[in-house]
């Protein structure tokens, strides 16, 4: 007897040393296909939710959508047809008969009612359970006092009040049974434009909720409809509907806290929490406007759209229905597994006691491996130095090898690529050493072939007599065509998302599905802007219609677009680019969706435009080159004779004066002011042909104004001027020339005063100076006016081009000189008629920051 004992210890001792591995092995194949089986199971429930939650989101909509549309069609039409000019009792019948036909017909309408803008309802057609009766003109009510009433009045033509989702109200009390409402009204107009009342419709929610009841059938949860409050519209439980009208508290903002904090900040989702799989989405009944009419009421913010949530939750205990179904679908087979496990490891601990313990564990591999061929994972057993002693089939059906290539093989040799073999064997080493195995790699392996295949790897280790690691069983599954796919999908989402250029996605008939962050980036729309919408939203108007169908043809073709647009960011600045846009087609050559690519070329533009600027410039600093050589030429030839001509006149006149008659020495003075007058012209031709370089030094504008005054003081009291000067206070300095720019003003002033010669009126010039912010920055800004008979608006644009002149005398440099001045000062000059009347007025703008003279500008002009 207690001989025995040690012999059932060691018995006991070498079956757990049996089974406990095979167990092992067993529940993490059991767990493993059971978390797969698990995670596919909620994969089907999630899409199987996403797509019925979008399915009824869009049921929602088209119900919407068609309230929309009967209440614009009653609107309109009524006022097209002038029956809002003039509520008579024939305009009224027209009304209650069209009313009383269109519930008729639609059968969704509990009241229609025509209110004038007092608040007295005109008509009311109530439906009557299918037979509409208009109400008698004695049993009308006044509305002005109702919400509805006054939300709907406000609003403009063509725009929509929407109420919110309740139960129909009658004289202060809910109606019985409930009727579930949505009062949706918009202002009617005469023919004139006045407003003369609203139209507004009593929906019959009921209809919607059947709707999205009915659609709701292969939800794997439960429907539920929610107001923005929290409230449930549609629920599960009917003693929750409608708690915010019937004095109720439970909600599901009470019932799930967690829950309605996430899905009341999404528009839509689907995520897991202890209550189960929520999936939801929005639908805003103002978006149904947008999309069915441009008039929309744009004053809206998020705080005050109406909204519901449409939501599916599956609850806990349906999402375990997989793991029953798993046990019942399993249960034998693994039972089998488990029992011929136990059963091996039984007989393995019995030849081990009987016969030795080499066969016994012979005994145990063999049955251990049975196990391992029938499943659908890659298992290889390796001793600690890497040699294979066992693999299944799948394992050679996935590499290619033989039996024979692969038993005895190194495994680190035959199957783990160069770059990754230390690695490999280092994470073999440690599980070796902590005598643990479970999740401990991810890799790839080579085919016969050279192929790769990567492997997610759980290891199984097995002792020896001394409890030393003797094998080390790898069981992996395949998931090379999972990570290949991702890894594709990662490289084409990232290069689109970080592309340069804008990506635009649209479905067929344009509405954005789809933009990258260069969109965002380049047009400041977010996405939320902008999808749903069309990509009108940044038409400038510049691309004309034409060009708009041939590009809608071409894509619809199948063909590819290219071109350039001229587009409207959100700020409203205009930008351009080039555009490539073709369609999208699936596996079966069908168009689905159109792609459009497109690159910012404002830049581009910018500095073309600035390059043909340049050339313009180039080419006119060319030609005026030409001309101030010549005039340098003409006035170096003409100095000297005229100066002897002079010196001839004056000698005569001095010699001869006592013998010459009145005549004759008029001749000679008129000679002598001829002579003077052409020595001006010469000066302005050398002045204007050899610009001197700026004397710069900080300057005050008025002071610079008035020195100029002064400097024509005897010229403006021969021609009869009155100048009134005006100067803004705080006028900072300019730098710049003193002479130069004096020179400047004097010749604008003189030209002004000259104008004034043959005007009848009183002679008058005005100056202005103030500081003014320009484009190019602070400026000091100086006007002068004549009332002269002003300058006719076909020579404006050439007034500052040399030897153009307005009057019988003059070389037609001086404002050439001028317009020299200024723009070595890197200032503005302009000649504009006077609106309103009869002048010239000289706009001058000299910079108030510091002046960089171009050194080389004698030889663009030179």
């Amino acid at each position: 007897m207690n001989k025995a004992l040690p012999h059932h210890f060691n018995f006991l001792a070498q079956f757990l040393v049996f089974a406990l591995p095979l167990v092992i092995i067993l529940l993490i194949v059991l767990i493993i296909h059971y978390q797969i089986q698990v995670n596919i199971q909620h994969q089907t429930h999630q899409k199987n939710d996403e797509t019925n939650i979008a399915l009824l989101e869009r049921s929602a909509n088209n119900v919407l959508g068609g309230i929309i549309s009967d209440l614009m069609f009653l609107a309109e039409h009524n006022q097209v047809s002038g029956i809002f000019d003039k509520i008579d009792d024939n305009s009224r019948k027209l009304l209650i008969d069209e009313f009383v036909s269109f519930a008729k017909n639609k059968t969704v309408y509990d009241q229609i009612r025509y209110i004038d803008t007092n608040g007295r309802e005109v008509v009311r057609v109530n439906f009557n359970g299918g037979i509409p009766i208009s109400v008698p003109n004695e049993l009308l009510q006044e509305k002005k006092e109702r919400y509805y009433f006054s939300e709907t009045l406000k609003l403009g033509k063509g725009e929509i009040y929407w109420s919110p989702f309740d139960l129909n109200v009658e004289n202060n009390l809910i109606e019985k049974p409930i009727k579930p409402t949505i009062r949706i009204g918009t202002p009617v107009f005469n023919r004139e434009g006045i407003k003369t009342g609203i139209v507004l419709l009593n929906y019959y929610g009921n209809a919607l909720i059947n709707e999205l009841i009915n659609a709701g059938t292969n939800l794997s949860g439960d429907l539920m409809l929610l107001n923005k409050d929290g409230f449930w519209l549609i629920s599960p439980d009917k003693k929750d509907e409608w708690g915010f009208m019937l004095n109720k508290k439970r909600s599901f903002a009470s019932r799930y806290p967690q829950e309605w904090k996430i899905i009341n900040q999404s528009d839509q989702g689907q995520f897991y929490s202890d209550n189960g799989l929520f999936t939801f989405i929005t639908t805003y009944p103002q978006t149904q406007q947008e999309n069915i009419s441009s008039r929309v009421n744009s004053e809206l913010d998020n705080s005050d759209r109406i909204y519901w949530k449409i939501l599916s939750r599956t609850p806990p205990a349906t999402l375990d229905i997989s793991r029953n179904e798993f046990l019942n679908e399993h249960f034998i087979p693994y039972g089998i597994i488990f029992a011929l496990a136990l059963a091996g490891s039984l007989f393995a601990a019995r030849l081990w006691i009987k016969h030795k313990q080499s066969e016994a564990q012979t005994e145990y591999e063999r049955g251990f491996r049975t196990i391992l061929e029938d499943v659908k994972l890659v298992a290889v057993s390796i001793t600690t130095d890497g040699r294979i002693v066992f693999c299944n089939k799948y394992l050679l059906q996935l590499t290619g090898w033989s039996y024979d290539d692969v038993i005895g093989k190194n495994w680190f040799t035959l199957f783990i690529p160069e770059h990754h073999r230390k690695h490999c064997k280092q994470t073999i080493k440690t599980a070796v050493r902590l005598s643990s195995g479970a999740n401990i790699d991810e890799g790839p392996i080579i085919t016969r072939d050279g192929t790769k295949k990567l492997i997610v790897w759980n290891a199984t280790l097995s002792f020896d007599v001394n409890d030393d690691v003797s094998i080390i069983t790898l069981l992996g599954a395949d998931i090379t065509e999972q990570r290949t796919n991702e890894q594709q999908l990662l490289k084409l989402s990232r290069a689109v998302e970080q592309s340069p250029s804008t990506v635009m996605i649209t479905d067929m008939q344009g509405n954005i599905e789809y933009t990258n962050p260069k969109f965002t980036q380049l047009t400041g729309y977010s996405v939320d802007d902008v999808i749903g919408k069309r990509p009108n939203i940044l038409k400038s108007g510049d691309t004309s219609t034409e060009e708009y169908n041939n590009l809608w043809k071409t894509i619809s073709s199948g063909g590819e677009w290219r071109g350039e647009f001229h587009n409207r960011k959100k700020s409203g600045e205009l930008y351009w680019e080039s555009a490539r846009i073709s369609a999208i087609r699936n596996a079966e050559g069908e168009i689905t969706n159109f792609l459009a690519v497109k690159e910012d070329i404002t830049e581009r533009k910018l500095l073309q435009d600035e390059i043909d600027k340049r050339n313009r410039e180039i080419q006119k600093n060319k030609e005026l080159t030409a001309v101030g050589r010549m005039a340098n030429m003409i006035a170096h030839d003409l100095r000297n004779p005229l100066s002897s001509i002079k010196m001839g006149m004056q000698i005569l006149e001095k010699s001869a004066q006592d013998y010459l008659g009145a005549e004759e020495n008029e001749l000679i003075k008129i000679g002598r002011e001829q002579v003077k007058y052409m020595e001006s012209i010469l000066a302005d031709m050398m002045s204007y042909s050899r610009p001197d370089s700026l004397n710069l030094e900080w300057l005050s504008p008025d002071k610079l104004v008035e020195l100029a005054i002064i400097n024509l003081g005897k010229s403006l009291e021969e021609l009869k001027i009155d100048v009134k000067t005006h100067y803004h206070p705080g006028l900072p300095t300019i730098h710049g020339d003193s002479v130069r720019l004096r020179q400047a003003l004097s010749n604008l002033i003189l030209n002004a005063a000259q104008a004034t010669e043959n005007n009848a009126d009183k002679h008058r010039v005005s100056i202005e100076v103030q500081f003014q912010l320009t484009d190019k920055g602070p400026g000091i800004l100086i006007e002068i006016i004549d009332n002269g008979p002003g300058i006719d608006s076909k020579t404006l644009d050439h007034l500052f081009e040399p030897f153009v002149t307005t009057r019988a005398k003059g070389t037609g440099l001086g404002l050439a000189i001028i317009k020299r001045i200024i723009d070595q000062h890197h200032g503005e000059i302009r000649l504009q008629p006077v609106s309103g009347g009869n002048g010239t007025k000289a706009s001058l703008i000299l910079p108030v920051g510091p002046v960089i003279q171009e050194e080389n500008i004698k030889e663009t002009i030179v």
